[in-house]
């Protein structure tokens, strides 16, 4: 067996995933998705961050992480193998969209 890249979080990802329904367990297992569980704030942190658990196709392990990066090319590291996923937060699409209305309607005024 493999050593494991860091065992308190993947300890408590083991704890985490206990508390999830069956249907939350298949969704993750089945797609990309990953859940958030809440901010946490550790020793030695300045300050909160989001946590969330999701399910690595890599090694067949749920695992338990906070982003890592810029806004834009954000990822999370499995617990268990160490492999990173991609992870953009919703509110990131929102914002582009958002973003692009508003200079699109910046240039057609600008026009006239």
């Amino acid at each position: 067996m493999a050593a494991i890249y860091n065992l308190v979080f993947h300890l408590e990802a083991c704890k985490e995933w206990d508390k999830l329904s069956e249907w939350q367990k298949r969704r993750l297992k089945l797609s990309s998705k990953k859940l958030y569980i809440g901010h946490e704030k550790r020793e030695g942190w300045l300050g909160e961050l989001p946590f969330y658990i999701f399910w690595c196709h890599e090694c067949d392990h749920c695992a338990k992480d906070y982003p890592h990066g810029d806004i834009t090319h954000q990822y999370l590291v499995c617990s268990f193998c160490g492999v990173s996923h991609r992870f953009v937060p919703l509110k990131v699409f929102w914002l582009t969209l958002f973003e692009t209305i508003k200079i699109n309607f910046q240039l057609r005024f600008s026009r006239k």
